[in-house]
C-alpha cells in the first residue's frame, strides 16, 4: 500500500525543470496518492495529467518503493522526489512526431 500522506515527509532529490512544473508534478503526485493505493494507478494519474498540460513530447512517470532506472530525457524535463517512503520519477522524452514514422 502507498497511501501514507499525512505528514510525510517530502524530499526533493533531483530537479532539472521549471518551478511551475516542479510545483504540478508534485501537485498531481499529493493528489494521486490521496485517490489511489496501487503505484500504477498513481503513476498512471501523474502521466496522464502531464501529457495534458505539456506540449508535445511523451512523459514517463515510475512510482515506488524501490526501483532503479537508466534513462535519456529532455533537458529541463527530470525531477526525482520522495514523499515519505514513496519514490517518484517523472520526466519527458522527445516529441510525438519521432515515433510516426
Amino acid at each position: 500500500e502507498t497511501r501514507f500522506l499525512g505528514r510525510s515527509v517530502t524530499t526533493f532529490k533531483i530537479v532539472d525543470m521549471p518551478f511551475s512544473l516542479q510545483a504540478k508534478t508534485y501537485s498531481l503526485a499529493r493528489r494521486a496518492m490521496m485517490k489511489y493505493y496501487d503505484e500504477h494507478d498513481i503513476a498512471r494519474f501523474i502521466k496522464r495529467n502531464l501529457m495534458k498540460s505539456t506540449v508535445l513530447g511523451y512523459w514517463q512517470v515510475v512510482v515506488g518503493t524501490h526501483f532503479g532506472a537508466a534513462f535519456t530525457c529532455e533537458l529541463g524535463r527530470y525531477i526525482y522526489f520522495w514523499i515519505g517512503n514513496v519514490g517518484f520519477l517523472a520526466f519527458k522524452i522527445g516529441s510525438y512526431n519521432i515515433y510516426k514514422y
